[in-house]
């Protein structure tokens, strides 16, 4: 099965993600089927780190109110704002039976502080089909004025996705659709989060669409540039088959002078996934791949997340493969990337370990005083037998190496399965996961994710 195809299967889209790294680049033979399941080689690795956190689910999700949350949660002014990839007002009602497997075209919510704790609202239901998006898998960026913004990754005029706009309006939000992807020339199936510059105008990636030298393309960086009758799209880069980028997952990162970074799935010399840069030339860009993942033990392959731009100019981020073998195709790492003249030289902060360790972090990185690194590993820690429910890792400057400190997801009325990067707020992280959260959600599915919140 081609990326193509599995990319819209949104059934087992990450399980199938997390198998394809057990397979050489160009292979031929499918990597997981609907009812695969993946699991460390060789789970129960040991690797030394302290627990000394304490985390408080603020919000188990229950249908209506949102469901499956992937995204991380944004702060405005106090407010914090998220996006679920399922339920909302489409949704079955509280606790019952789902109509055919079918958990609602998504939402948008807020979590606004009430006293000590927050209270949620939901900001916005999508509705699917032709003229609203559906199935919000990214998260939120504000503007100046509070407005939000956001990605699709269906529903749309052709179904292959939308950028919304939620604007403020007195209580309410009102919704419009920025742009529907229609695929190849234009982008589709749009994964990551979006970017908004000082001039208003709004950046991000489709996996798909692009250049038609990959089945369904190869994946585009586009530009939403606003004008006096909405706003006019530009592909930016269109990736390419042969020792491109390829299936650009994240989110891009805006750098000194225009620069845009980011990353892709696949594609470079070794077909492994690569960093890129974007650098303004003229009317158009002229792209650098100023990194190609080599895989093995020694590197990471596959990067579902972006890179995170440190105010050195280094570059931090995370491969969801590679490194430690005690799981199939490698546990994952943490790299930073740091400018030498005109290139960068690559170094591993950090490669997971799997058993009490954490493993397979999709997300990305968040940047804390002092050097430190925050992030989230979808599978790994102590709860959960036998792949973990995932965890939260802190990872702190030491000498010339880096301290871990985690926090183990348990499952049931706890979180499950992060993935999305922390957000950080003076002395407290707070973040989402996909399941566990103990919400009376759906009888025929599981617990519909949490937000949590850890005092450091």
């Amino acid at each position: 099965m081609h990326p193509s195809s599995w990319l819209r299967n949104r059934s087992f889209r990450l399980t199938c993600a997390v198998a394809l790294v057990t397979l050489s680049w160009g292979a031929s033979a499918e990597p997981c089927s609907a009812n695969a399941v993946v699991r460390p080689a060789s789970y129960g690795a040991s690797h030394p780190f302290a627990k000394s956190w304490t985390e408080t689910v603020l919000l188990g999700f229950e249908g209506q109110d949102g469901a499956y949350p992937y995204s991380p949660l944004i702060d405005v002014k106090g407010t914090l704002y998220g996006t679920a990839d399922n339920g909302g007002a489409s949704a079955p009602p509280h606790n019952a039976l789902s109509s055919g497997g079918f958990t609602g075209w998504g939402a948008v919510y807020a979590m606004v502080p009430h006293g000590k704790t927050y209270v949620e609202a939901v900001v916005y239901s999508f509705t699917g089909g032709p003229g609203d998006g559906a199935n919000p898998f990214a998260g939120l960026v504000a503007d100046a004025s509070g407005a939000l913004y956001g990605t699709t990754l269906d529903g749309g005029a052709k179904g292959y996705g939308t950028v919304f706009k939620l604007a403020p309006s007195g209580s309410t939000y009102t919704e419009s659709i920025l742009h529907s992807f229609t695929g190849s020339p234009d982008g589709a199936s749009p994964y990551g989060s979006l970017v908004v510059d000082a001039s208003g105008a709004v950046y991000g990636t489709t996996a798909q669409g692009g250049s038609k030298q990959c089945t369904g393309g190869c994946g585009a960086v586009f530009k939403l540039t606003p004008g006096a009758s909405g706003y006019t799209e530009t592909i930016v880069r269109a990736f390419k088959a042969h020792n491109d980028g390829l299936y650009p997952y994240a989110n891009v990162t805006l750098g000194p002078g225009g620069v845009i970074f980011g990353t892709t799935y696949f594609g470079g010399s070794a077909g492994n996934g690569t960093v890129f840069k974007l650098t303004p030339s003229g009317a158009s860009y002229t792209e650098t791949l100023i990194y190609s993942f080599a895989g093995g033990t020694t590197d990471g392959t596959f990067p579902q997340s972006g890179v995170t731009l440190a105010k050195n100019g280094v570059l931090y981020g995370t491969t969801s493969g590679g490194g430690n073998p005690a799981c199939t195709g490698g546990c994952g790492m943490v790299y930073a990337l740091t400018p030498s003249g005109s290139s960068y030289v690559e170094t591993i902060v950090h490669a997971f370990a799997a058993g009490s360790d954490g493993f397979f972090p999709y997300a990305g990185i968040a940047l804390g005083a002092g050097g430190k690194l925050y992030g989230t590993t979808y599978y790994g820690g102590s709860g959960c037998s036998p792949t973990g429910c995932g965890t939260v890792y802190l990872l702190a400057p030491s000498g010339s190496t880096y301290a871990e400190t985690t926090y183990d997801f348990s499952g049931g009325t706890d979180g499950e399965l992060p993935n999305a990067a922390p957000l950080l707020e003076g002395r407290d992280l707070l973040g989402t996961t996909y399941s566990g959260g103990g919400g009376a959600c759906f009888q025929d599915q599981s617990a519909c994710g949490a937000v949590w919140e850890i005092k450091l």
